[in-house]
């Protein structure tokens, strides 16, 4: 039986990861934040408590990100993790650096540390191309990122490349739209946004998803989270 280690398993593409994890045979483990009283995070995903084993670590604690490792001694590891509310990271600059940047490299040297052989999945965002110069994106697109947390994902992306080069670690990256979902709360961001015209897209309760347009401001794909 492979096992997997999911960071950032309390939010919406974590759950369903852990879930499509489980599904395909998986021992899956999730990484929470120790909090002095309960982390509501965990409440979010009770409904996974039978299946899934909780351990205790933070992207800013080195030390507690070798021991999940060494404990949960994954095939693979999932990181969703970060501080992913962009206007927050206009605000939160240095704290969205540390989760979302730095966290990546804390990771993938505890990686380094217990087991190099570990397969390492680094989620990246389309918020790293930014400014684009066509529509839509792919792998050969520049990359012009225009807030905090595009930024920080940026870094993450290329850390991921540059641990992989030298130590022939497994490392891969994917980069996602705007998924939406009864776990994930921009389900309101995207009633909120029903207003924009789409095409290409997939209605549910009155809101296309798919690929809106908003005026001047281009195009921004979106998806359902179960299935991105």
């Amino acid at each position: 039986m492979k096992t997997a280690l999911v960071t950032g398993i309390t939010g919406q593409d974590g759950s369903y990861l852990a879930e499509y994890l489980v599904e395909q045979g998986y021992k899956v483990f999730g990484l929470v934040r120790r909090t002095s009283w309960r982390n509501p995070g965990v409440d979010r995903v009770a409904y996974l408590s039978d299946r899934v084993d909780l351990l205790n670590g933070d992207l800013l604690d080195q030390n507690s990100l070798i021991n999940a490792i060494a404990e949960s001694r994954p095939d693979e590891i999932y990181n969703l993790a970060a501080q992913s509310f962009v206007p927050a990271s206009f605000s939160q600059p240095v704290l969205t650096g540390e989760f979302t940047a730095l966290g990546v490299t804390r990771i993938l040297e505890a990686i380094r540390v217990v087991n190099p052989k570990i397969r390492f999945y680094q989620a990246s965002s389309s918020e790293m191309f930014g400014k684009v110069e066509e529509a839509p994106q792919n792998e050969g697109t520049k990359f012009h990122p225009r807030s905090p947390y595009g930024v920080a994902k940026l870094y993450g992306h290329w850390i991921t490349v540059n641990f992989r080069e030298p130590y022939g670690c497994s490392q891969s990256r994917g980069s996602s739209l705007t998924r939406v979902s009864p776990a994930g709360a921009r389900v309101r961001n995207a009633q909120g946004h029903a207003g924009g015209s789409a095409d290409r897209g997939w209605q549910a309760e009155g809101v296309w998803i798919g690929t809106l347009i908003f005026g001047d401001s281009g195009a921004e794909g979106w998806g359902w989270a179960q299935t991105a």
